[in-house]
């Protein structure tokens, strides 16, 4: 059963601003402002988030990472470092209480460290006044479908590996609903234990939430 992802926003409830690559992660909020219609269909970050925590919050807006407004420049930032704090500052302009960011490391070790970085700088800066989850999916956010599904050792396989494996399990990965919908009948309780970057983003999710 598909879950219910939308609803009036409360004068509790947190704003959620999110990031990631395109439609699988974004779901319909990928699109530009005016295609995404009044209800975008749900990524599988905003499903995860759903399934960590049901109610209390609702998506305000998302941005793709290839429309990110980088930091300024200084301070021998990476590129990837001054994309998460562009993203984080932009979501904190907004009026978000929290921002849940998404990068695929694509076999990148040094694409890791550098999201992470920019996530503990983001950190040091705005953690008083914006929750902060976010992380790179190991390789892609395909992967942490797989690992949904129990699959072990998916964080060392390439991509079109996991693809491969994606398709086997009957899922189209260039498609998000079928993904999202086999998230949901499936549920967080099987996750393979290898899948650390998963189980690290989850942990946070949970705990920002």
């Amino acid at each position: 059963m598909t879950l219910n992802l939308r609803r009036t926003i409360g004068p509790t409830d947190k704003k959620v601003f999110l990031a990631g690559e395109g439609s699988n992660e974004l779901g319909g909020w990928h699109n530009e402002t005016m295609h995404r219609g009044e209800f975008p269909y749900p990524g599988i970050l905003e499903t995860l988030l759903k399934m960590i925590k049901a109610d209390g919050w609702v998506i305000v807006g998302a941005k793709l990472w290839t429309k990110i407004r980088k930091f300024r420049a200084g301070d021998h930032r990476s590129p990837e470092e001054r994309n998460v704090l562009g993203v984080c500052l932009e979501a904190k302009e907004k009026g978000c209480d929290v921002i849940a960011l998404c990068r695929d490391s694509d076999g990148h070790t040094e694409r890791v460290a550098d999201i992470q970085k920019g996530i503990e700088s983001a950190m040091s800066r705005w953690s008083a006044q914006m929750g902060i989850i976010g992380g790179c999916a190991v390789p892609c956010i395909e992967g942490w479908v797989l690992a949904i599904l129990g699959n072990r050792h998916t964080e060392s396989l390439s991509r079109t590996r996991i693809e491969a494996l994606i398709i086997k399990a009957g899922i189209d990965p260039k498609k998000t609903t079928p993904m999202v919908e086999k998230i949901e009948q499936t549920g967080l309780a099987h996750i393979a234990d290898d899948a650390h970057s998963l189980k690290s983003w989850l942990e946070i999710a949970g705990q920002v939430l």
